[in-house]
């Protein structure tokens, strides 16, 4: 049995990410849902290094008192909880894979830049407003380039998605596994722009769908939207 952890964003609470749709899938594939915390509760940021002991302790449990296996341990997040979950794919040693909607890398101050860190997933929208503020095409760049620092910069695939009235362009971004762990990116632009986690039925892919698949499915998913 697995587990993946959502992580909220700034000013939210884990009750906020029930919505996200994870429950429906945990029946279907076995795993548990897990929502921590930040250790200051709707605060603006998680805790970085600070949390690891508390990330840890979590999967402690979850490995000793509900027989999840250890290399089925993933970890998502939505805004900050999501650049919380890039910080983890590189400094967590617990976790198989992480996921991040609408959320770059950043407290880089932080990072050991000599891990490699492991396989991720970022679903960006490039009509995201708050993105937009911390740096929008700037930040987008850079944190490709920091989760594919050792390896190749240009992606091993190029996977053209469907679009709708208000998905305007829609691409998936496969880097390969070399010096650098996986990425993919699931590149879109919505109009109107917008900060959300996009699911079935209002976008033509669900975002929750495409992690719980790259968490368990991997490397043979189909990608089929």
């Amino acid at each position: 049995m697995g587990a993946v952890f959502v992580l909220h964003g700034s000013y939210e609470s884990p009750e906020g990410q029930y919505g996200l749709g994870f429950e429906p899938f945990a029946d279907e594939r076995g795993f548990i849902v897990v929502y921590p915390t930040m250790s200051d509760p709707k605060g603006a940021n998680w805790a970085y290094t600070d949390d690891l002991p508390y990330m840890a302790a979590l999967v402690e449990v979850l490995t000793k008192d509900f027989s999840v296996d250890p290399a089925l341990i993933f970890a998502c997040g939505h805004s900050s909880g999501g650049s919380m979950s890039l910080f983890l794919q590189n400094e967590a040693k617990f976790l198989t894979a992480v996921g991040a909607v609408e959320a770059g890398v950043g407290h880089m101050d932080e990072w050991h830049m000599d891990e490699r860190g492991i396989r991720t997933m970022v679903v960006w929208n490039h009509g995201d407003p708050v993105l937009a503020k911390y740096g929008g095409e700037e930040l987008y760049r850079s944190t490709v380039s920091t989760l594919r620092r050792r390896g190749s910069q240009e992606p091993r695939s190029r996977e053209a998605l469907p679009t709708s009235g208000r998905i305007v362009e829609a691409e998936l971004q496969t880097y390969a596994d070399d010096e650098a762990p996986a990425l993919v990116m699931l590149s879109f632009r919505s109009e109107p722009g917008t900060h959300a986690w996009l699911r079935h039925p209002n976008c033509t892919f669900d975002s929750t769908e495409q992690l719980v698949r790259f968490f368990f499915d991997w490397p043979a998913q189909a990608w089929v939207i």
